[in-house]
């Protein structure tokens, strides 16, 4: 049993010049791993982050331009552990970007990239008067 998810809105940015920097990360740091809703033996026969990406059902948007990753848009049902994934990341996305989430029972998160880490934070709500 999972939890859903839709996503909501995204700004995200991984630099073509960090996105080798970013799949080694992966490779040295998840690559022998199993992780919730990624197939067994995930890492076999991905070569570029980008294609680790996608195995997490993640869609990159590509920049034709400048190879950068300019956004990415969700393509799963439920959430795994992107936490980790994205903490693995982090350093190599740019500061600022973030994919924002709705949860199946109504819930909203954002995914918040500092520069060094992911941070999962939510939003304050208040009714006004």
């Amino acid at each position: 049993m999972g939890y859903c998810m839709d996503q909501v809105d995204s700004s995200f940015l991984l630099k073509e010049e960090n996105q080798r920097a970013a799949y080694k990360a992966v490779k040295e740091q998840m690559s022998d791993k199993s992780y919730s809703w990624v197939s067994a033996g995930w890492f076999k026969g991905l070569r570029d982050i980008y294609a680790v990406l996608e195995e997490w059902g993640y869609q990159p948007k590509l920049s034709e331009e400048t190879g950068d990753i300019i956004d990415l848009t969700f393509s799963g049902e439920k959430i795994g552990q992107e936490l980790e994934l994205f903490n693995v990341i982090a350093p190599f996305v740019e500061k600022g970007s973030f994919l924002e989430m709705s949860g199946e029972e109504g819930s909203v998160w954002r995914w918040v990239f500092d520069g060094t880490t992911c941070k999962e934070v939510y939003p304050k709500v208040s009714w006004e008067e």
